[in-house]
C-alpha cells in the first residue's frame, strides 16, 4: 500500500484533517509526535490482512468508522414544530448525508431516527419529536452502539481467526483507551 492508497480512502470516505470532526478533537490532542497516521493506517491494513480481514471487510470497518465521525458532525437546531429539530445547516447536513451514504441506509430515515423517537403501546405507534439537544443525545447514543458492536464484532472475527479456544484458561488480550480489555472477558460481557 502506499500514500496514494491513503489518499484515495480518505477521498472515498469523505474524510478531512482529524481535528474538523467533533469526536476527535474534544482533547485537542490530535497529532503525537513521531507518528505518522498514514504509515499507522497501512500497517493496521496489513494487520487486518494478516488476521484473515477481507478487503471487503475491511472497506466496511473504515466506512463504519467513518460514518461515525460525521454522525459526530451533525449538529441539530430547533425545528418548525414544537419540540422538534432538524440539522443545523448545510455543513451539518453534508454530514448527515455522508454518513447515511457510509452507513449504507437512507438519508432521511437515518434524520428521522436521529430528530424522533417512535414509542410502541399496545401495537399502537407513537412517533414523538425530540428537541435538539434530545437528538444530538440520540446521534451519540447511535454512534457508541454502532461503535460497540463494531469492536465486538472485531473480537470476534481475530478470535476466530487466530483459533482462540472460547473454553481455554488462556486468553488474547489488547490494552485500548480505557485500559485493559481481555477477549474473553471484558467490560462490555463477562463469560
Amino acid at each position: 500500500m502506499s500514500e496514494l492508497l491513503v489518499c484515495q480512502d480518505r477521498e472515498r470516505y469523505k474524510l478531512g484533517d482529524a481535528a474538523s470532526f467533533h469526536y476527535l478533537n474534544q482533547s485537542n490532542c490530535i497529532k503525537l509526535d513521531g507518528m505518522d497516521d498514514s504509515l499507522e493506517y497501512i500497517t493496521t491494513r496489513r494487520a487486518m490482512d494478516i488476521v484473515g480481514i477481507s478487503s471487503n471487510e475491511q472497506d466496511a470497518i473504515f466506512r463504519v468508522v467513518a460514518a461515525i465521525l460525521h454522525l459526530g458532525n451533525v449538529e441539530f437546531s430547533e425545528g418548525s414544530e414544537a419540540d422538534s429539530s432538524v440539522p443545523k445547516d448545510d455543513k451539518s447536513q453534508f454530514h448527515l448525508k455522508t454518513a447515511a451514504e457510509l452507513f449504507m441506509c437512507d438519508e432521511k430515515g437515518l434524520e428521522e431516527s436521529l430528530c424522533k423517537r417512535v414509542m410502541v403501546t399496545r401495537g399502537e405507534s407513537i412517533v414523538r419529536n425530540l428537541d435538539p439537544r434530545a437528538a444530538a443525545l440520540s446521534r451519540d447514543a447511535l454512534a457508541r452502539i454502532v461503535y460497540s458492536r463494531l469492536f465486538d464484532w472485531l473480537v470476534t472475527k481475530i478470535n476466530t481467526s487466530i483459533g482462540q479456544d472460547l473454553n481455554s484458561k488462556l486468553l488474547i488480550g489488547v490494552l485500548d483507551i480505557y485500559g485493559f480489555e481481555s477477549f474473553k472477558t471484558n467490560s462490555h460481557s463477562r463469560l
